[in-house]
């Protein structure tokens, strides 16, 4: 079992505000994370977000909870088939405060739940030491009947700082398609176009340096969810009831 418990804030800012905020982070010693591998230092996140019938977990963003949840698939690649497993993640909320279980399936296995849904975790075997783990994914799944809702996918930088527990993304190109044709997504709708989305995640604190940066250039913590964006954007011309 993996939980990871850590802080979060967001901000929406425009692709030179990024560049500029890049730069001077760089001079505080932070790096492009070391195990990305490509030329330019992006890489893929795509997840496919499963909810209820009824979007609960987007209610309960959208209605400000305090406590909220995201159950998702997620891979480091442009599409699901180019990766050979993929992360089933809980993603609890506590106002500013974020932790993670996350378990790691293997291809035929996200298949497998993809086509069955919540008969094949009932059937999975789980080690002993997966019992927590399992009680909890499994209840989430069983008592919100959920089921695949939306598909997101973007382009990330990402840096570390050398202690490794100060992380800034830096997130581009914004895309979302219908849950079921996740497999398909060769086609996705832009979600928020000419925008990025930069998250600071931390343990401790928040630096003296990395305060200084966000009042230079103004920014606001914002709740923003790619989520939210993404299932809103998906039903732009036929408006979900609030």
């Amino acid at each position: 079992m993996s939980k990871k418990f850590r802080f979060e804030f967001k901000y929406e800012i425009d692709p030179n505000t990024a560049y500029l905020i890049e730069k001077d982070i760089v001079k505080y010693g932070m790096k492009p994370d070391s195990n990305i591998s490509s030329l330019n230092g992006e890489y893929f996140v795509t997840s496919l977000y499963y909810d209820s019938y009824d979007l609960s977990d987007y209610r309960d963003k959208i209605d400000g909870l305090i406590r909220r949840k995201k159950f998702r698939l997620r891979v480091y690649k442009p599409t699901i088939g180019e990766s050979q497993t993929v992360w089933l993640e809980i993603k609890n909320k506590h106002q500013q405060e974020n932790f993670k279980t996350r378990m790691l399936l293997t291809n035929s296995e996200f298949e497998d739940f993809f086509m069955r849904g919540n008969v094949s975790l009932l059937e999975k075997k789980w080690a002993e030491k997966e019992i927590g783990k399992k009680n909890e994914i499994l209840w989430n799944a069983v008592s919100n009947s959920i089921k695949p809702a939306v598909a997101v996918r973007y382009k990330r930088r990402a840096y570390l700082n050398e202690l490794k527990n100060l992380r800034l993304t830096f997130d581009s190109s914004l895309e979302a398609c219908k849950g079921h044709n996740f497999m398909y997504n060769s086609f996705m709708k832009p979600v928020n176009r000419g925008k990025m989305v930069m998250e600071i995640k931390f343990k401790y604190m928040l630096p003296f340096w990395l305060k200084k940066i966000i009042s230079k250039h103004n920014l606001r913590a914002d709740t923003y969810s790619k989520y939210e964006k993404s299932v809103e954007a998906l039903h732009r011309f036929n408006p979900l009831l609030r």
